[in-house]
């Protein structure tokens, strides 16, 4: 019998950080959306190196906005390893998944399932950044030039590709800072 123990949640917020969440909630009468989120969306996208950030409550609903920007009963390809929500937005939408296999070592589309999609047409493509790892972009516009780009980067904070950040190859990108994502958790488990 294995005895883990990789808690979803853990000790994440100091006594520093509930001090200033104290004083803020017992300093302001706005709670969302207001001047201290611009100021992070302001400085999300100079570091990401980004025109425009704009933050909402998930990643899940910032990519089912970006997927809206696609016209009607779009063709959207979607990794067969990804989140539910990815591929329930694309339905939700009324647009049509279609799928494509991964590699087990980088989490990116294999070479076989891009050329696959090419030959099928697709309108455009969510990849998903796994775990820290960057898909091959030049693989992926090699096989889907004239296809949009959208990037799910929500454990992928940072990540590059020939030193470019994910997040910075498509036309739209979504990112999460919920506890669990693996970019969040591996902070807390190092200071554990």
């Amino acid at each position: 019998m294995n005895n883990y123990k990789w808690p979803l949640m853990a000790e994440a917020i100091g006594a520093e950080e509930r001090a200033a969440l104290v004083d803020f909630i017992n300093t302001t009468d706005r709670f969302t959306n207001g001047p201290e989120v611009r100021k992070f969306e302001e400085q999300w996208s100079e570091w990401q190196g980004c025109k425009y950030s704009v933050m909402v409550n998930s990643g899940a609903s910032a990519n089912l906005i970006i997927l809206s920007t696609l016209p009607p009963k779009s063709r959207v390809a979607t990794p067969a390893c990804t989140w539910a929500t990815n591929v329930s937005s694309i339905i939700q939408l009324g647009h049509t998944p279609v799928f494509y296999d991964i590699d087990r070592k980088t989490y990116g589309p294999t070479e076989d399932s891009l050329k696959e999609l090419s030959r099928q047409g697709v309108d455009a493509i969510l990849i998903t950044h796994l775990m820290g790892l960057a898909n091959n972009m030049e693989l992926i516009n090699q096989y889907l030039p004239d296809v949009i780009i959208f990037e799910d980067c929500c454990e992928s904070h940072g990540a590059t590709f020939k030193g470019t950040k994910v997040g910075n190859f498509g036309v739209a990108s979504s990112f999460s800072f919920y506890f669990g994502h693996y970019s969040t958790r591996r902070r807390v488990y190092r200071q554990a």
